[in-house]
């Protein structure tokens, strides 16, 4: 029989056994575990930083865009005739002969309070911050190298949190590579100032007419507050951009820059700002508007503004100078001043000859006399001329809204075509009974024909038939056929004063009855609008290193009404003997060709 001690012996020894094989498995177990849980996590992290990094641009970019000598932010953009050989516009202020680029180096005897003014408006922590702030955008202001990555490089990306992580995988590679004191840099010279002012350089010109290194403290902080808002500048909210620049002065104070003695210096100092350039004298302000809200859904403006695009443009410069040589001869004989134009812009005044000479009374001439002429190809969709108004005190880059009188009436016969009424329908012309209160528009030349033909009265423009065929028809008709053909902007009432948004409209609106009931253009960048296709004005966008970045697709064509009622109004415009009632034979509209031509008026 064996010891009792020995039996407790083999029975720990069996227990410790045990329990070493039970802890080697458990510890297996949770190696394997963590191994496992590791190896997912890598491939995670690794799946996720491909994804958020996948054509991540290159640093190296902001250098092609900055820097001397081929940097493309270095030259503005510039707008050219459909043959792309003749500049119509330059995008750039007038006080700025050539863009320059400013350099930062210690050595160039740069004042440390100009990068330092800047830092205090914009990035405090500048010099100690990894190149981003930690806090999400929405909580936290962009550093300066954000904003940079942002503006330069991420600008075509719509906001979300990748764009954030992206925004500081960018901001950390440049601190990093670059520097901080690259990096601010190429922040002073790509900031931007208003007034088409980006960069230090231009900036210090436009306000100040000095280079940037002979501006003082009071001149470098006023600098600083305007890069924070563009649009409190000295030259449009006065009182705003010092105030603002009261708080730079006092935010480099406050993060030890300057002292209190050298700010209080600064804000006494008399800022003398330059004055505003006079603006150039342009071959197609109205034209280069609209071109530039067409490019907005495919570009943003201020992309454009920053510079290096060529624009090729649907303008045919011939004809552009033509239609401002007719303007301008126009109304000086209107006026009956002798200063008519025998060239514009270099080139002779062809039209003068055509333009028959006329007397009007003075007394009959409005103060403020504007004129809108628009040469359009409705086989193309394009527009060759555009002229704005001339009115000084408006602005010459738009097209003035007017009220669309008379020539709303084509729209409201065209719906009572649709309703049974033909050209040779008789219509009453007769002057209104006491009774009948609601039509009292008078015809333009005050008389009453008595019944006559719906041709006679469209093509003679008598707005009292007009009225009593609306009354007919109902004005929603008739709006809803003007919607049809884009003049969206129509209102009640339409006679005699029915308004319009613009002359462009409305001659796109005519263009689809002269082109057999059918629009030509490019799609409307907002469908839900229901426009029909919009007049063309761009055909290619390039940049100076010839990338493409848009080129007109083959227009769209989109019937809008039938060839027979675009037939029937374009055939009683064209009636010359069915005008003779109002305007005898021969008359200004008879040039020796078939000719659809629209007279009008408003009250």
């Amino acid at each position: 029989m064996q010891p009792v001690t020995r039996i407790l012996r083999q029975r720990f020894k069996k227990r410790t056994k045990t329990s070493k094989t039970q802890n080697s498995t458990v510890g297996l177990s949770c190696a394997t575990l963590i191994s496992i849980l590791s190896i997912t996590i890598g491939i995670t992290f690794t799946w996720f930083y491909a994804s958020i990094t996948r054509n991540l641009p290159s640093i190296e970019k902001i250098s092609s865009l900055l820097e001397p000598p081929d940097g493309l932010y270095l030259h503005p953009t510039i707008f050219y005739d459909r043959s792309g050989t003749h500049p119509i516009y330059t995008l750039e202020n007038p006080a700025i002969s050539e863009r320059e680029y400013f350099h930062l180096e210690q050595d160039t005897g740069i004042p440390e309070y100009i990068p330092n003014a800047f830092v205090a408006a914009s990035d405090p922590f500048f010099w100690t911050h990894p190149g981003f702030n930690y806090l999400p955008n929405r909580i936290s202001q962009k550093s300066i190298t954000q904003r940079l990555c942002d503006e330069l490089l991420l600008w075509r990306e719509p906001a979300s949190w990748q764009l954030e992580i992206r925004e500081r995988i960018l901001a950390l590679q440049l601190t990093s590579q670059k520097g901080r004191q690259k990096i601010l840099e190429w922040y002073l010279n790509s900031a931007y100032f208003g007034h088409l002012a980006y960069g230090l350089d231009s900036a210090a010109k436009i306000y100040f007419d000095k280079e940037p290194q002979d501006l003082s403290l009071a001149e470098v902080a006023m600098l600083a507050a305007i890069s924070e808002a563009p649009a409190l500048n000295p030259q449009d909210t006065p009182k705003a951009a010092n105030e603002r620049q009261q708080i730079v002065l006092d935010e480099m104070v406050k993060y030890g820059f300057i002292n209190e003695k050298e700010a209080q210096r600064a804000k006494n100092e008399r800022l003398t700002f330059k004055q505003s350039a006079e603006p150039e004298q342009k071959i197609a302000p109205a034209f280069i508007g609209y071109v530039l809200n067409q490019i907005t859904p495919i570009i943003p403006i201020e992309k454009i503004e920053h510079g290096g695009f060529q624009i090729i443009t649907t303008l045919d410069f011939d004809l552009q100078i033509q239609a401002l040589c007719t303007q301008q001869i126009f109304m000086s004989r209107m006026r009956e001043d002798a200063s008519e134009p025998d060239e514009l812009f270099g080139q002779p005044c062809k039209t003068g000859r055509l333009i028959q000479t006329f007397s009007i009374s003075q007394t009959k001439l409005p103060n403020e006399l504007n004129t809108n002429l628009i040469i359009y190809d409705q086989h193309k969709g394009e527009i060759l001329a555009l002229v704005g108004q001339t009115d000084k005190s408006a602005n010459p880059s738009m097209l003035s809204t007017h009220e669309a009188g008379s020539m709303i009436t084509p729209f409201i016969y065209l719906t009572a075509f649709t309703r049974g009424f033909n050209p040779a329908s008789m219509i009453w012309d007769i002057q209104p009974s006491s009774s009948d209160p609601n039509n009292t528009i008078p015809n333009p030349d005050g008389l009453y024909h008595g019944p006559i033909r719906l041709r006679i009265a469209l093509a003679n423009d008598y707005l009292n038939p007009a009225e009593r065929i609306l009354q007919q028809i109902g004005e929603d008709n008739v709006i809803i056929t003007a919607h049809q053909l884009g003049l969206n902007s129509i209102q009640e009432p339409l006679l005699p004063d029915g308004k319009f948004s613009d002359l462009l409209h409305l001659v796109q609106a005519f263009g689809i009855f002269a082109n057999q009931g059918i629009a030509i253009g490019q799609e409307s960048s907002s469908p839900q609008d229901n426009m029909p296709p919009q007049p063309i004005s761009l055909f290619k966008i390039i940049d100076n290193y010839g990338s493409i970045w848009f080129e007109q697709d083959q227009p769209t064509a989109q019937p809008i009404i039938s060839q027979q009622l675009s037939y029937l109004i374009t055939n009683i415009l064209a009636d010359e003997p069915a005008r003779w009632q109002s305007m005898g034979h021969p008359n200004l509209l008879e040039i020796g060709r078939p000719t659809a031509v629209k007279t009008g008026f408003s009250q």
